[in-house]
């Protein structure tokens, strides 16, 4: 008999071999490999689930989704709904049904969210040149910072048309106006006539 649980229940019952002595006709009980060895050669089982399912209910909650705004203020929004379901089954119910079942508010479905939107720079590189007039250059992106602090990279376009370009950060600068110390030395021979070496310098 099923015990009289709410749902689901377990009946047992005893599994063993038995065996006939035919001149009497009495029986006894036996090893399974006996039964095993004759028609009897798959174990019946000892346990069974008995009794309605178990009905389970609970809040199906998915992740939030993008803020409805790049780079202010906005809302974000989730799916929320109340799922009954079985071991077999499962099936979605009005949110009145998980109220009074479980006994706890239904989750919010939306909030508010902020994303802030900024130049972020890279590191200048070095200098294309080593003495004179040169020029560095540096990576610039658009991030997003979330209401969670997470930093996400997205279009340059974006921060091109919500933020003033005064803010923009220069991507090319110059660098190392250092004097080049430089000189070109040529020397030319001359023979006078009176047969002096004369030793000209250009500089």
């Amino acid at each position: 008999m099923c015990p009289k649980y709410i749902c689901e229940g377990i009946q047992t019952r005893r599994v063993y071999c038995k065996g006939t002595i035919i001149d009497s006709g009495t029986w006894f009980e036996a090893d399974d490999d006996q039964c095993e060895r004759h028609e009897l050669r798959v174990r019946p089982i000892e346990s069974r689930i008995c009794g309605p399912e178990c009905t389970n209910y609970t809040w199906i909650v998915d992740k939030w989704q993008d803020c409805t705004s790049v780079c202010s203020a906005g809302t974000q929004s989730r799916r929320v709904v109340c799922q009954m379901s079985t071991r077999t089954y499962a099936t979605t119910k009005s949110d009145r049904v998980c109220v009074s079942m479980l006994g706890v508010p239904k989750p919010v479905n939306t909030r508010r969210c902020y994303s802030e939107c900024a130049y972020t720079t890279g590191r200048w590189s070095a200098c294309i040149a080593t003495c004179g007039k040169g020029t560095r250059h540096r990576t610039i992106s658009c991030t997003k910072t979330n209401t969670a602090g997470i930093r996400q990279i997205i279009a340059m376009s974006i921060c091109n048309s919500v933020l003033s370009l005064d803010d923009r950060p220069l991507v090319n600068q110059a660098c190392n106006l250092e004097f080049c110390c430089e000189s070109l030395i040529i020397i030319a021979h001359l023979l006078c006539s009176n047969n002096y070496w004369i030793y000209i310098v250009f500089v």
